[in-house]
C-alpha cells in the first residue's frame, strides 16, 4: 500500500485585502502556518503511514515570499525530507515559475522533486513499498501551450499520477479565479491516469470514473469568501491496482468563512436592536462573516454602527446594505416634518417619481439612504 497526502493552495504569506487591522492580518498568516505545521505533523506520524506529499501549487501567496515565510516553509518541508518522505511540487499561479525572480529558481527546499517543465511530462518514477509510481507534472509559464488536458501516460507498469494547477470548466469557481490553464473534466478522464491531482480551486472537489480519480484538495485554511465548510487532509491510497481518495484529520482549520443573506421583512426585524440580536446568534470568534441585508425596513440602517456593535462578536464582519427605505410608516413620519430633513425627503420622493429607468431609481435611492444617514448620525429614527 502507498499513501500520499495531496496538498494545495496553502498561500503562506497571505495578505487578505479586506482585513484592515494589522493584528488580524498577522493572525491570519499565523493561522495558515499553524494549519500547515499540523498537516506536516500528520504526515510524520508513524501510524498514518504517509509515504509522500503532492503539492499542486500556490504553496506561497506570491512568487517571491518574505524571509520569515520562506524560512518557515523551508523548515516544514525539510522535516518531510529528513523523514524520507518523497515530495513532488508544482508551482501555481500565485507562486508562478515564469517570473525571473521566482523563489523556485533560487531554492530547492532541501531536495524536493520540483516540476519546472512548461508542458506535461514525467518528472520521476519511483518504487515505494514494492510498487512503481510514475509522477508527471507541468509548471505553467508563458511557454506553456494548450490544450492542457490531452496528455498521455507512458507505457510503463505501475500507478500514474498527474499534477496540474488549473481550472475545470463548469465548477462554481470557474468564473471567480484566473483561467490560465483551462481544463475539461471529460478529457482528463480520457487520459487514463490513476490519479490527477489538481490545485487552484480552494473548495475540495472529487470525481471518479472507471478507475480515474480527479481531485482538488482545496486550501488548507479558507482563504476568501466562498471557501466554506470544514477543511480536511486529502489522502491518496494506492493498493492492489486501485485508488482510494480519503478525507482525514477533519476540521483542523482555525477560521471559517460564511456568507449570509437576511431579508429583514421576512425575519420581521423592525429595529436596529433586533437586527443586532439576530446577527449575534452567529457570533463566533473564529468566523469571518459577510452579511447582505435585503428587504424594506422601517428604520435607517447605518452599516458602520452595526460594525461597531458587532466587531467583538466575530473575527471579521462585513455588512452589505441592499435594503430599501421605502417604508410608508417611516416616510410618512418624515415627509411632513417642517425641517430640512422633511424638505429633503419630499424632494427625493419627487425625483423618484420622475426617474426614467431602474438605474436612475437605484441612484436616487442610494442618495436617499446616504442623506438620511447624515440626518440620523446622532438621532436614531424609529
Amino acid at each position: 500500500m502507498i499513501r500520499f497526502v495531496h496538498l494545495s493552495d496553502i498561500h503562506l504569506g497571505l495578505r487578505s485585502a479586506f482585513l484592515n487591522d494589522p493584528a488580524k492580518q498577522q493572525q491570519r498568516r499565523k493561522d495558515i502556518e499553524d494549519s500547515f505545521a499540523d498537516v506536516i505533523n500528520y504526515c510524520l506520524e508513524v501510524n498514518n503511514n504517509i509515504d509522500g506529499v503532492l503539492f499542486t501549487g500556490d504553496l506561497f501567496d506570491k512568487h517571491n515570499p518574505d524571509e520569515h515565510t520562506l524560512n518557515f516553509a523551508r523548515a516544514q518541508i525539510r522535516r518531510l525530507i529528513r523523514s524520507s518522505k518523497v515530495v513532488f511540487h508544482i508551482p501555481g499561479n500565485h507562486d508562478s515559475y515564469h517570473y525571473g525572480n521566482s523563489i523556485y529558481k533560487r531554492d530547492d527546499f532541501g531536495g524536493i522533486d520540483l516540476v519546472t517543465s512548461p508542458d506535461m511530462r514525467r518528472k520521476r518514477s519511483i518504487e515505494l513499498n514494492g510498487e512503481k509510481v510514475h509522477v508527471y507534472g507541468m509548471a505553467f509559464t508563458f511557454q506553456s501551450q494548450s490544450p492542457f488536458d490531452e496528455f498521455q501516460k507512458e507505457d510503463l507498469p505501475g500507478y500514474h499520477i498527474a499534477m496540474l494547477h488549473g481550472s475545470i470548466s463548469g465548477l462554481p469557481e470557474w468564473g471567480l479565479l484566473s483561467r490560465e490553464v483551462p481544463l475539461d473534466k471529460e478529457k482528463l478522464f480520457e487520459t487514463g491516469f490513476h490519479y490527477i491531482a489538481l490545485g487552484h480551486y480552494h473548495q475540495p472537489a472529487f470525481f471518479e470514473r472507471n478507475g480515474v480519480h480527479i481531485a482538488y484538495a482545496g486550501s488548507l485554511e479558507p482563504i476568501q469568501f466562498g471557501d466554506e465548510g470544514e477543511r480536511a487532509v486529502t489522502v491518496v491510497q494506492l493498493e492492489n491496482g486501485t485508488v482510494q481518495v480519503l478525507q482525514e484529520m477533519k476540521g483542523y482549520n482555525r477560521r471559517h468563512f460564511m456568507q449570509l443573506t437576511v431579508n429583514l421583512e421576512k425575519e420581521q426585524i423592525s429595529s436596529r436592536e433586533q437586527l443586532v440580536n439576530y446577527l449575534k446568534q452567529y457570533a463566533d470568534p473564529r468566523l469571518l462573516l459577510r452579511v447582505q441585508l435585503e428587504g424594506e425596513i422601517p428604520f435607517v440602517l447605518i452599516p458602520s454602527q452595526l460594525h461597531a456593535q458587532l466587531a467583538d462578536e466575530f473575527f471579521y464582519i462585513k455588512v452589505i446594505d441592499k435594503t430599501t427605505i421605502y417604508n410608508e410608516n417611516l416616510l410618512s413620519s418624515l415627509r411632513n416634518e417642517r425641517t430640512v430633513r422633511g424638505i429633503f425627503v419630499r424632494k427625493l420622493e419627487e425625483k423618484m417619481k420622475q426617474a426614467e429607468n431602474s438605474k436612475q431609481k437605484e441612484l436616487i435611492e442610494q442618495a436617499f439612504k446616504l442623506g438620511l444617514m447624515r440626518f440620523v448620525s446622532s438621532d436614531r429614527i424609529r
